[in-house]
């Protein structure tokens, strides 16, 4: 009789020269995926909505569970229910804290779309700007001129991030035609 790794003994004669390991350790079985974790690489508007309030979160705020409010929205909540309103998990003011980081992001996020909003021009809910490109180009020729320096950072940081979305779903487009042939 022979001891497994883990102290368990296994006799030679239970698997007749079949090759299944007797640890169960060593059986690999695959990852699940997490649900709820679809990544996207659009920036959207909708990432940064409270889900109380609806509007773009203001003073960002996470709570133990891992959800994210607006500070206002989710102390007035736990003061009513002492619950998380996403998970329904309880929930006390001592144990929400900010959230810097998307407090950041938010930021960011509303210097964006007003830059956006000084060139006249808005995102649709598809995400792609909803003037033409040649629209923009005819702006850009005509007025380039009259842009300051900020204008044109602005447009710069648009436009790369833009670039930088399209070559990431370029190469997701790619590997996922690669696994495909596989």
């Amino acid at each position: 009789m022979a001891t497994n790794r883990d102290g368990r003994s296994s006799s030679a004669s239970s698997h007749s020269g079949s090759n299944v390991p007797t640890n169960r350790s060593s059986i690999r079985t695959p990852k699940r995926q997490r649900s709820g974790t679809n990544i996207t690489y659009d920036d959207n508007s909708l990432d940064y909505l409270c889900p109380i309030c609806f509007n773009l979160i203001e003073e960002a705020y996470i709570t133990k569970c891992g959800h994210t409010f607006c500070y206002g929205c989710i102390t007035k909540s736990i003061e009513t229910a002492k619950r998380c309103p996403k998970c329904n998990a309880s929930v006390t003011t001592n144990e929400i804290f900010p959230n810097f980081l998307l407090s950041n992001l938010i930021k960011k996020h509303k210097l964006r779309l007003n830059g956006l909003e000084a060139f006249g021009l808005t995102r649709d809910s598809s995400s792609e700007f909803s003037g033409a490109a040649d629209g923009l180009k005819d702006f850009v020729a005509s007025e380039s001129q009259n842009l300051t320096l900020p204008d044109v950072n602005v447009m710069l940081e648009i436009l790369t991030q833009r670039k930088q979305l399209l070559e990431a779903e370029s190469r997701n487009k790619r590997v996922d035609w690669l696994r495909s042939c596989l």
